[in-house]
């Protein structure tokens, strides 16, 4: 796997307790731009392990670099760490997390693909209200979806599509069509012009950039809170949508 993935941080935390290790994805598929113009999308694939038993084996392929205690917080809570019990057969458990390298490539080609995918389909400012909805007052259900293009069927949770009337959701909604329809940061580029690529990036923009009292707000609400689950559920909603129009 050296020529997947090269070391990019590694270190030790809590005084020595935990470490960390964070590899650079590395290849033509891996590094790729999604559109043209926009610069590539990098991933990583993380481990993070307790010498004294409060963590676990933890690793999976992320768009997180793990370097330090909050970065290991949001690889953990993101939902792309799969864990390994402690237990007798530990060592093995070790290597086998380490085998499991050739499937987070693959995951991340997927995620790239999935987005790829989503630049490739038309979206209406009708379907970006939805997705407005969707990600901002969503009602949660589980349901199974169909297998989605160029990866694998998932469990998804579907929002029911409701959004707050009145001045907030008004607010919020144009707001949104505005970075959709051109002032949005690269919302001009082909495959980002009027897709559902370019609705999700509408609303992560929004989000990071806009949403909150400060740009410190802001920052703490992508990576540990509100923003971080809106822009899930906008994903979601945009695979969803994207899949019927």
């Amino acid at each position: 796997w050296a020529k997947t993935a090269s070391v990019s941080a590694i270190g030790l935390l809590k005084e020595g307790r935990r470490s960390i290790l964070s590899m650079r994805l590395r290849g033509v598929d891996t590094e790729a731009e999604i559109v043209p113009g926009e610069g590539p999308t990098i991933g990583f694939i993380n481990f993070a392990h307790a010498h004294d038993g409060t963590l676990r084996l933890h690793t999976g392929a992320s768009a997180t670099r793990v370097v330090c205690q909050n970065t290991l917080n949001i690889f953990l809570g993101s939902g792309d760490a799969t864990a390994f019990r402690h237990t007798k057969n530990g060592a093995a458990k070790h290597r086998a997390a380490v085998d499991l390298i050739p499937a987070f490539v693959g995951a991340w080609k997927n995620y790239t693909e999935m987005c790829r995918w989503m630049a490739s389909v038309p979206c209406s400012e009708a379907q970006l209200d939805e997705i407005v909805k969707a990600a901002f007052a969503p009602t949660r259900k589980r349901e199974k979806v169909e297998s989605l293009p160029a990866f694998g069927a998932v469990e998804m949770q579907i929002p029911e599509l409701v959004l707050a009337r009145g001045p907030t959701g008004e607010r919020v909604g144009g707001k949104v069509r505005e970075l959709f329809a051109g002032a949005g940061q690269g919302s001009t580029l082909p495959g980002v012009s009027g897709t559902f690529y370019g609705a999700l990036n509408s609303i992560t923009e929004y989000t990071s950039q806009v949403r909150g009292k400060s740009g410190l707000d802001r920052l703490d609400s992508t990576l540990y809170g509100t923003n971080s689950a809106i822009n899930a559920r906008a994903v979601e909603a945009c695979v969803e949508l994207a899949k019927v129009a």
